[in-house]
């Protein structure tokens, strides 16, 4: 539906599906669940292939956040190589910020 409501630059019905996204994938990006980490996975896939920068952002964020929890996940093995390095890339750039 994100994709479909770019495509045809269907503003409304894209903020609609951005919120829909955050709120049963990613769960308003609170404190992650055992085992619950695909959806935001899957999300963030979602995000940057539809260019929603702001949604590809706060996934991005909350991976770097909880990057052990979400490394183990198998959904974060068939992430495209692209979205993996940019994960251990943001992660590496929040470890050298916070010294």
């Amino acid at each position: 539906m994100l994709g479909i409501a770019d495509m045809y630059g269907l503003d409304g019905l894209k903020e609609v599906a951005i919120y829909i996204l955050k709120r049963d994938y990613c769960n308003f990006f609170q404190k992650p669940v055992p085992g619950k980490q695909q959806p935001v996975l899957e999300c963030m896939a979602i995000a940057h292939s539809v260019g929603v920068e702001s949604l590809y952002a706060a996934c991005m964020k909350w991976v770097g956040k909880h990057f052990a929890k979400c490394l183990s996940e198998r959904s974060f093995a068939s992430l495209p190589a692209e979205l993996q390095n940019n994960c251990l890339v943001m992660l590496i750039k929040s470890l050298v910020s916070s010294m």
